[in-house]
């Protein structure tokens, strides 16, 4: 209450903003941690006083250990406690959830004490975690089994389990799953964007959005009024220098400033060519035939622009290109001529089939195309530096994909995911595969 109150009367500023936070995301953190009724915080209480239940986390684990084994062995022990069948199934399904919510969190702090700590410190502390929170529980649930007698288990129950088991181990060890997906952008195979080479004002725009050009047609013609000043000047001093070399050609008196009145001129005919040629940039022209797919915005005649503005895309004619990123793990199932599709955001276009045609043979250190980064509504998360390049937060590859020859050129960069049939691999194998390359990396202590 204090710090809204703050953060109302403080100006702008580091304390307002501190006071801004306190006001509203910590203290909503706060609370709702705080009422989690799945650890003993505020809210199991609440929870607890709700049922009218009196230790519910362990009464509740009690009841979900007795049907456990009744659901998957059927050993028919007594329950732990008599309750109405309502009041029994909520408290069924709180300890069932609380679990799950226990084994992600405590995963998670397993995780969390190995990177805050040095390697090989941080891996005890990891098993420590693992073995303490999460194998210990599940051992002493086992060795109960044991006890109560699994011999006793029927032939029909003993047969629904294994069965069961199977298909699980389908699920895990078969490779169903073959296509990979891979962040990607569609954009004309020859294209363009071009630039005022210097600071200028625009004199006229003679093309529009839309429009076909022809190579070496001129789009804008850019003014630069110092220029054209300093273009006037060198021609009068190279007039000057002409007259000078004229009067010492023909009078006897002046032949010897003849050199120095040669050098002179030939060094600022020199100059004023160069200017003249400043001056022939400032015609933008079209590099190529094409479309001019792309026109800045509030683009006018007399408007100053710098060399950082894009005026215009040009896209010629032909067949489009597509540039993927995939991480390790897509790039170790991808193979050279494998076909899919590629799927746009804009749902208004359609899907275009693909091939794989080449493959990055490094790491990327630097993402060449931004529309896919994080920080621009991309699928790559990336980290900026603080020289405003982007980097990829995990290693990734390039991928070049072709589209079918059907494709025409397109009008705009398009972003959307690449679908490639790669080689199917099973869960099992991907979680041994990601296992055994985080053992690699980490093990360098």
């Amino acid at each position: 209450v204090l710090a809204t109150l703050a953060w109302s009367f403080l100006p702008d500023g580091a304390l307002r903003s501190a006071a801004f936070i306190l006001a509203t995301t910590t203290w909503l953190m706060t609370l709702t941690v705080n009422l989690s009724p799945f650890m003993r915080f505020d809210g199991y209480y609440m929870l607890a006083d709700a049922l009218g239940v009196d230790n519910l986390q362990a009464r509740a684990f009690a009841l979900a250990r007795w049907q456990l084994r009744r659901w998957l062995l059927g050993i028919a022990t007594p329950k732990p406690e008599a309750l109405p069948a309502g009041l029994q199934h909520k408290m069924l399904i709180y300890a069932y959830i609380t679990w799950s919510y226990r084994l992600v969190v405590f995963a998670g702090l397993a995780l969390m004490v190995y990177e805050f700590f040095f390697k090989l410190l941080g891996l005890i502390l990891f098993a420590v975690e693992i073995i303490w929170f999460i194998w210990r529980p599940i051992g002493t649930e086992l060795r109960e089994w044991q006890k109560l007698g699994l011999a006793s288990v029927s032939r029909r129950r003993k047969l629904t389990v294994l069965t069961a088991a199977l298909l699980l181990s389908l699920l895990v060890f078969v490779p169903w799953s073959d296509s990979v997906r891979i962040p990607a952008i569609l954009e004309a195979e020859h294209h363009t964007i071009l630039y005022a080479p210097e600071a200028a004002k625009i004199e006229s725009i003679l093309v529009e959005a839309g429009q076909s050009v022809a190579a070496g047609q001129i789009l804008l013609k850019l003014q630069a009024p110092k220029l054209e000043d300093d273009i006037l000047l060198s021609e009068k001093r190279a007039d000057y220098y002409r007259l000078r070399l004229e009067r010492a050609a023909t009078t006897r008196e002046a032949s010897a400033d003849m050199k120095v009145a040669m050098q002179q001129w030939s060094a600022e005919t020199a100059k004023l060519a160069g200017l003249k040629q400043q001056r022939e940039r400032l015609l933008v022209r079209a590099p190529f035939a094409g479309v001019v797919v792309d026109l800045a915005d509030n683009l006018h005649s007399q408007r100053w622009i710098d060399s950082a503005l894009p005026l215009a895309t040009i896209v010629a004619p032909g067949h489009a290109t597509i540039h993927g990123i995939a991480d390790e793990e897509a790039v170790s199932v991808l193979a050279l001529g494998r076909t899919g599709r590629f799927v746009p955001e804009n749902l208004q276009a359609k899907a275009i089939a693909v091939e794989v045609t080449s493959f990055g043979d490094i790491n990327l250190h630097e993402l060449e195309h931004p529309y896919l980064a994080s920080v621009y509504g991309g699928a790559l998360a990336v980290r900026q530096n603080a020289a405003g390049k982007l980097t990829p937060s995990a290693s990734v590859f390039a991928v070049g994909l072709t589209p079918n020859s059907a494709t025409t050129a397109v009008s705009r960069v398009e972003r959307g995911t690449a679908i490639v049939q790669g080689k199917a691999r099973s869960f099992a194998r991907r979680l041994f595969d990601n296992a055994a390359s985080l053992l690699v990396r980490e093990s360098g202590f």
